[in-house]
């Protein structure tokens, strides 16, 4: 099991180097696939590094809304009921530039359903990360998508991330 997600980490990094797009949207949603949900899976994926390297193709890729919603697909699935992966997430910065995407990509759907859904378990367990969350204008951003969107399910996000914010 272990094997399978240090192969696809590999094939992610290859890729990156050889600059292969499509590669890395393929390999990122296979990640993503392979670790929902699965405790065991999610803590090797941390521990090699694979929310790092997911900010790292992020932020590589700024131009790149397809890869970049991949990246918050992986960055929701390592902190699915992970506190210290959450804190994680702050430290790193990432929350803010899921934000800082989020505006940059607004006509993105997939993109804002991503973001929406990192920035959701990101501050589910997390206190400061809802203080930072919304310090950094993200419930402002959330009313301004969710005045915008027909999406039912960016607007069952952005209703679920207002209320848990609303005490702010």
């Amino acid at each position: 099991m272990f094997q399978i997600i240090a192969a696809l980490k590999n094939s992610l990094v290859k890729s990156v180097y050889q600059n292969n797009q499509k590669d890395i949207v393929s390999i990122l949603e296979n990640i993503r696939i392979y670790t929902r949900g699965n405790v065991i899976r999610i803590n090797h994926a941390t521990d090699i590094g694979m929310m790092e390297l997911a900010g790292k193709i992020m932020i590589k890729y700024h131009d790149s809304p397809n890869i970049i919603r991949w990246c918050f697909m992986i960055f929701r699935t390592l902190t699915y009921n992970r506190a210290d992966n959450q804190t994680k997430m702050s430290q790193l910065g990432f929350n803010e530039s899921i934000i800082m995407y989020m505006k940059k990509y607004s006509e993105s759907e997939e993109l804002i359903e991503a973001g929406c859904m990192a920035l959701q378990n990101s501050s589910w367990l997390i206190d400061a990360n809802r203080t930072q969350i919304y310090n950094l204008g993200g419930i402002e951003l959330l009313i301004d998508i969710v005045k915008t969107t027909n999406n039912k399910e960016i607007l069952l996000l952005g209703f679920w991330l207002y209320t848990k914010f609303s005490s702010q």
